[in-house]
């Protein structure tokens, strides 16, 4: 999917993975935590040209929001932000391309 948005991405749009989710050892997570990382934000982060945000959360088929991701996603909506959590590439890539993060021009197989 990373792969097809760094194809595709529309020009002045930004993103990044929030690599917050794998297993870490004690040490590494409390270092990771006192620095501010934050549980239940979304995987991926979109950045458009005049401040837009919008993001992905990736999940495994029949995959669920934990706690810390609800309430996360329901700030982001309530803030307007575009949000989508999805376990299909197809629907992760026609949502991009409805936000204006994608260029139309790709052709979801």
């Amino acid at each position: 999917m990373v792969d097809t948005v760094r194809r595709w991405i529309m020009p002045h749009w930004i993103f990044t993975h929030i690599a917050s989710g794998e297993k870490r050892d004690q040490v590494t997570a409390a270092r990771l935590k006192r620095m501010g990382v934050t549980a239940g934000f979304p995987d991926l982060m979109f950045i458009g040209p005049c401040g837009q945000m919008c993001w992905i959360e990736l999940k495994a088929r029949a995959g669920r929001l934990g706690d810390a991701q609800a309430a996360v996603a329901a700030h982001l909506v309530a803030a307007g932000h575009g949000y989508l959590c999805s376990d299909d590439y197809r629907d992760v890539i026609e949502t991009l391309k409805a936000w204006g993060v994608l260029r139309a021009g790709i052709s979801v197989q």
